[in-house]
């Protein structure tokens, strides 16, 4: 199963999310032409950006998470990466999901990409947890388009068999 416990960023409460959207069911973005406007939304206890047209999270990866809540990362908060309304970050460029201070302060983090949990394995692992009293890593999960392996060796196999033999990696989505 792709989903797992955690803090569900639409609902506001702990439970199963999604991890991953059918095709079919992400999001897409504006039609080209189309006049938007992405708005900052201060709230109690952090910011999100929304579109104007859409009404979705949305903020461009490299201009910072498109939202965050609970505070200072580094004192437990959560930030979150999305566009168009789906979590993503290229992985070169750090986890689309951290939450509870990510792994530097005990919590945990996420790479996302197009709402797939994916990052190549060679760089390390998609997913990590921590415990907060013991900031060292206590799990670790290789995920490769949305598919875990029990070992990053087995990822990395994975990995090496869903790319070209130059190693160039297709988007994974059919795209």
């Amino acid at each position: 199963m792709a989903g797992g416990q955690g803090h569900n960023t639409e609902t506001g409460r702990k439970g199963f999310q999604r991890v991953s959207l059918p095709a079919a069911r992400r999001p897409s973005a504006p039609a080209p032409g189309a006049r938007t406007a992405v708005v900052r939304m201060v709230l109690p206890d952090g910011f999100e950006y929304r579109t104007v047209v859409t009404g979705v999270l949305h903020r461009d990866p490299a201009d910072g998470p498109a939202r965050a809540w609970g505070g200072d990362l580094a004192a437990g908060g959560h930030e979150a990466y999305m566009e168009h309304g789906v979590n993503h970050r290229p992985s070169v460029d750090g986890p689309a999901h951290r939450w509870n201070g990510g792994v530097e302060h005990g919590g945990g983090e996420a790479y996302i990409e197009h709402g797939d949990l994916h990052r190549d394995p060679r760089q390390g692992p998609a997913r990590r947890f921590c415990l907060r009293d013991h900031p060292e890593v206590v799990s670790e999960q290789y995920w490769v388009r949305s598919k875990v392996f029990p070992s990053q060796a087995e990822a990395i196999a994975g990995w090496d068999a869903m790319n070209d033999s130059d190693g160039h990696e297709g988007d994974g989505h059919g795209r």
